[in-house]
């Protein structure tokens, strides 16, 4: 056995076990590696709607097919339609501060 097994614990491993160590130890690095944490931009548009996430494409003006595109996830979308859809909900939110009477039931 060599003195790298020794340092990382596999003096009284098998070389099948240390192996199969190994092998489980690279499978949850990359089981590890795709859960990210989401940062909060990223969480809002998640738990956006799909129809909201349309709407919001749409007024961005963003090219293509917004049906498809809305699936998309934050990250997918480029610098540029990041800042016009930013925009267009900042819009949004603006205009509708100010609507009371037709939001109550």
């Amino acid at each position: 056995m060599n003195t790298v097994a020794k340092k990382r614990g596999w003096a009284a491993c098998s070389e099948e076990q240390r192996i199969k160590f190994e092998k489980l130890r690279d499978w949850y690095y990359l089981e590890s590696r795709k859960v990210k944490k989401m940062s909060p931009i990223e969480h809002e548009w998640t738990v956006l709607s799909r129809e909201h996430r349309i709407v919001f494409l749409m007024l961005a003006g963003v090219d293509g097919d917004v049906d498809i595109l809305a699936d998309r996830d934050w990250r997918e979308l480029n610098p540029v339609e990041e800042r016009a859809v930013k925009s267009a909900i900042r819009q949004m939110k603006n205009a509708m501060s100010g609507i009371v009477a037709l939001a109550r039931k």
